[in-house]
């Protein structure tokens, strides 16, 4: 083939090359050309779908009618020894090793109580406006276990990079890289 591919120009090399790439397409997809399939000295023989199925029926040990199927767009429902072999194969947990957690229903008076807890859990903070960094913010309610949950610039086009927060008693100091000038609200979250 590459002697008749030398011998073309123009077009007809172009339409060769495309009808060479076409089938050579169609036997490393499927292990045929045309329909028919390729000879065992064929260079896509070992390299098609065709020949990789051959290898992989050829290993199935035993009654391959137990065996879970991947070659089916059929659903299978795996009987418990075959979930087990499965988790085993892949050092997963059982189920009995899992340890399951249900939602619970709060009554009226639960929700409302969570949302106290949480409140008065969250400190919102906000600094002057600022162009700079690093910034600190003086606030008696800060406590050095205090962390950042969320945060709001006031000026949508300023941008703060790199940016962290740390916390100490009575204070917050912001660091990083800002362009723009903007405002900052900081919700911060304690566990205490």
């Amino acid at each position: 083939m590459a002697d008749y591919v030398s011998t073309l120009t123009g077009p007809q090399m172009d339409a060769a090359l495309l009808d060479m790439a076409e089938h050579n397409s169609e036997a490393y997809a499927v292990g045929e050309r045309n329909g028919i399939a390729v000879a065992s000295d064929d260079v896509t023989y070992h390299n098609n779908a065709r020949y990789y199925a051959q290898i992989a029926s050829s290993q199935i040990v035993g009654d391959a009618s137990s065996a879970v199927r991947w070659d089916t767009d059929q659903s299978e429902v795996l009987t418990d020894a075959q979930k087990a072999q499965a988790r085993e194969n892949i050092n997963a947990a059982s189920d009995s090793d899992m340890v399951k957690i249900t939602a619970q229903t709060l009554t009226t008076a639960q929700q409302a109580q969570a949302r106290v807890n949480t409140a008065s859990n969250v400190l919102v903070v906000t600094t002057s406006s600022f162009s700079s960094l690093p910034q600190t913010v003086s606030n008696s309610k800060i406590t050095a276990k205090h962390v950042v949950l969320n945060s709001v610039l006031s000026n949508p086009s300023a941008q703060i990079s790199d940016w962290t927060v740390s916390t100490s008693a009575g204070s917050l100091t912001i660091s990083g890289s800002i362009s723009g000038t903007t405002t900052l609200t900081l919700y911060l979250y304690t566990t205490d």
